[in-house]
């Protein structure tokens, strides 16, 4: 792992990883004024399932203060590739599809009695490109900016926010094959953490719900979690609110979806709905 703790003012520029199992490849604590660009985290792999830290077992190409209860500030990521990084069967079926392009997270907000604006601030991730991971983008962050990236082949999520991630614009992304949703916007199950804020604007999304990368024969077994892939409808291209909690405090507010593009075909036999809204959400926008 390639971590940075504390550090200011800093670049990684045109480091190519692989062979990694679980945890980050490059990790950032607490940091301000970093650039990340023209770096490739490739063909890492896990098939564990027995654990025996905390939570779940999880393989990121690149973290942002998973390590530290302080929060980064004005990060860039950019022109960064992020390829298969898998789960084999057996780790799937025990902890699910736990990869991750990028996650963004926010620990001491999630504390009892933390700031719940303690977070990642003006994190920009443009120009990325993520390829068979589990999610894309993870994102807890504030004021952060998701552009022009490209994900394909992400087992649920291409793009989230959540757990309070807030004021973020995702804009001018491309979406395709996207497991569960293209894009969503979640809540919290944390005390004081609100979700909100947020702009979702000219996103193009296509091939909802394609899971061709992880089931099927024409997969390596290794890499194969379905032996055949499901058909049934249960995907979505934008979804709000994720229904878990009884609370309209923890579930996102004011968020905003403008111009995007979906375009589907009789292939998406999974895509359910168009948009989702669950939960209780409130304050939101679609339109255009």
């Amino acid at each position: 792992t390639i971590w940075f703790a504390d550090t200011n003012n800093s670049k990684i520029v045109k480091v190519e990883a692989w062979g990694f199992s679980l945890g980050a490849v490059i990790a950032l604590d607490n940091v301000t004024d970093i650039t990340v660009r023209n770096s490739i985290v490739r063909d890492s792999y896990s098939n564990i399932n027995t654990y025996g830290g905390q939570g779940r077992p999880q393989l990121t190409g690149r973290t942002i203060d998973d390590s530290t209860n302080d929060f980064s500030e004005d990060v860039t990521i950019v022109g960064n590739t992020f390829r298969n990084l898998r789960f084999g069967p057996a780790a799937f079926a025990a902890y699910g599809y736990e990869t991750d392009g990028i996650t963004v997270v926010a620990n001491n907000a999630a504390q009892p009695g933390g700031n719940p604006n303690d977070r990642a601030q003006r994190v920009h991730i443009i120009g990325n490109v993520f390829d068979t991971v589990g999610e894309g983008v993870d994102f807890f962050g504030g004021n952060g900016l998701i552009k022009q990236n490209v994900t394909r082949n992400t087992y649920l999520f291409g793009i989230k926010l959540i757990h309070g991630a807030r004021n973020t614009t995702v804009k001018d992304n491309i979406v395709t094959a996207a497991g569960m949703a293209s894009i969503t916007v979640h809540g919290s199950d944390m005390p004081n953490v609100i979700t909100g804020g947020n702009l979702i604007w000219d996103n193009q999304i296509s091939e909802v719900g394609r899971l061709s990368a992880f089931c099927g024969p024409g997969v390596l077994a290794a890499y194969r979690v379905h032996a055949t892939c499901p058909i049934t409808p249960a995907a979505m291209a934008f979804w709000v609110g994720d229904g878990d909690s009884t609370s309209s405090e923890l579930e996102p507010k004011l968020t905003m979806f403008f111009g995007n593009t979906v375009t589907a075909s009789i292939a998406d036999v999974r895509m359910q709905y168009l948009i989702r809204a669950s939960g209780n959400v409130n304050n939101s926008l679609f339109f255009a």
